[in-house]
């Protein structure tokens, strides 16, 4: 096997790293959170000895009647030490669990979420679902995380305010299947009664799974949602998942059916804090142009 020049071992940690921060990746989403490598063929390469060194490991999935392909960090004790003397960090951090191929579509989505909210918000700290455990920040924001299974949001966004004092956070959830009505009703009152998150985004793959959402959010939530009942009707937005994470984000729906950019909704949250935050600010900022 031929030795790897400097450059080439800078790319395959810059590989590690990724799976490392946002864990189970197809190649393609691979390319796209390290966009660094350019050519396919040295993509492949790098991979390629990745896994004959036994860095990395290559899951073949059987979905929906084809083959697909993913690479995980090895999870076997002995490699994970290994990896974290390379990494810099500890073996712990490299712990990653066995997604079910069920679960490997719905991670994919989820990544290139997180992967776009650390490119375009660098002030923010974006933490995946097995990341939430060890941030102290995210402690604060969702009380007890740690006894938090099906609850915990899909990323969570961390920004300081416009005084840089204080700590908001947004929680984003990808719904690519229709789940049933009550699962929605308990994470919505997680995160209205149970949580400090302050806003909560929902990127869902039809139609159906918004109906529900915001059917049973008007219905059942936003009337006893103390918290964050004053701009309950800004608190939770809804998109449909477009392949272009940006398209997306450019077209978030409020409950009264103003729709804002991510970036202006970020912005309006961080200038209020929630005692101050009311739903005319939102439906105002809705129609202006915050980036100039």
């Amino acid at each position: 096997m031929k030795k790897l020049n400097l450059n080439q071992m800078k790319k395959s940690k810059d590989i590690l790293l990724a799976l490392k921060k946002y864990g189970v990746m197809s190649r393609k989403t691979l390319q796209k959170v390290v966009p660094d490598i350019k050519k396919e063929r040295n993509f492949r390469n790098y991979l390629k000895n990745l896994c004959q060194k036994q860095l990395i490991v290559k899951r073949l999935e059987n979905i929906n009647g084809s083959v697909g392909v993913f690479y995980q960090l090895n999870q076997s004790e002995k490699i994970r030490e290994v990896l974290a003397t390379y990494l810099g960090c500890d073996p712990n951090q490299l712990r990653q669990r066995e997604y079910r191929y069920k679960e490997l579509f719905h991670e994919q989505t989820a990544i290139l979420i997180a992967y776009y909210l650390n490119t375009n918000f660098p002030d923010a700290i974006v933490l995946r679902e097995q990341e939430l455990p060890q941030n102290a920040e995210a402690q604060k924001v969702i009380p007890n995380l740690e006894l938090m299974d099906q609850l915990k949001p899909d990323v969570l966004m961390l920004l300081p305010d416009i005084t840089k004092t204080k700590i908001i956070s947004i929680a984003f959830e990808f719904e690519r299947s229709v789940k049933t009505k009550n699962r929605l009703l308990n994470k919505l009152k997680f995160y209205t009664s149970q949580t400090h998150i302050d806003g909560v985004l929902y990127i869902a793959s039809a139609d159906r799974i918004i109906n529900n959402l915001t059917e049973i959010y008007d219905s059942k939530i936003l009337e006893k949602a103390v918290r964050i009942k004053h701009y309950g009707k800004n608190f939770l937005l809804t998109t449909m998942w477009k392949t272009d994470v940006e398209k997306s984000f450019d077209l978030l729906k409020n409950r009264t059916e103003n729709y804002y950019s991510l970036v202006n909704y970020v912005r309006q949250l961080q200038k209020n804090s929630n005692r101050l935050r009311a739903d005319k600010n939102f439906e105002m900022a809705s129609t202006v142009c915050m980036d100039k």
